[in-house]
């Protein structure tokens, strides 16, 4: 048994993507795919999760089951980055699908939003000081938690926090190594080593 992506319709719209064989899908030229964009909208608005079985020739005795999960971003379709996370697509077995590009610089861009507003009020742990940032950061919080999962919104704060950490660290370290070539560099100057 295959699994193939296709729409329920009258007219086959799988026609108008791929050239379907039983082994490979082949894409056809991205300029056929735009002048049938609004046929497979339409097509795609009827039913997204609908199954149609076929079969694949007289010859063959397996069968295809298709399945319509709308169009990729890359093919015109839309991401849809500001739903929230209990809107967001799932896969087949319950789990979350990945955000694709689209989504991920609408996330990154409401990150970076609300850093710099983190910033300008001297907030360096947005877990810990979460009263304090939903207050003085109104806006920025809910950006950023729209437009981000939740797992990345957690994984995010503790990554600005631990970059802090070894920025300090770092710059702590830098430091200290100056110190000690200054103080060798004025005890190598005091005696020779030859007495």
């Amino acid at each position: 048994m295959q699994v193939r992506t296709m729409t329920y319709s009258d007219v086959n719209p799988l026609q108008l993507l791929y050239n379907a064989s039983p082994g490979e899908l082949f894409f056809r030229p991205f300029e056929y795919l735009k002048s049938s964009q609004h046929c497979l909208e339409k097509y795609l608005s009827r039913s997204r999760k609908h199954q149609l079985d076929q079969t694949t020739s007289s010859n063959s005795h397996s069968r295809l089951i298709y399945m319509a999960w709308g169009v990729p971003t890359w093919l015109g379709g839309s991401a849809a980055p500001s739903q929230p996370e209990s809107a967001r697509p799932k896969s087949n077995d319950g789990g979350f699908v990945a955000p694709d590009r689209s989504s991920r610089e609408v996330c990154y861009e409401s990150r970076d939003l609300f850093f710099e507003c983190l910033d300008k009020n001297n907030i360096l742990d947005a877990i810990k000081e979460d009263g304090k940032a939903r207050k003085v950061c109104p806006q920025e919080v809910v950006a950023y938690e729209r437009d981000c999962a939740r797992s990345w919104i957690k994984y995010f704060k503790e990554k600005r926090v631990m970059e802090y950490n070894r920025d300090q660290t770092l710059a702590r370290i830098q430091q200290d190594d100056a110190k000690m070539a200054a103080k060798a560099k004025s005890d190598r100057g005091k005696g020779s080593w030859f007495g």
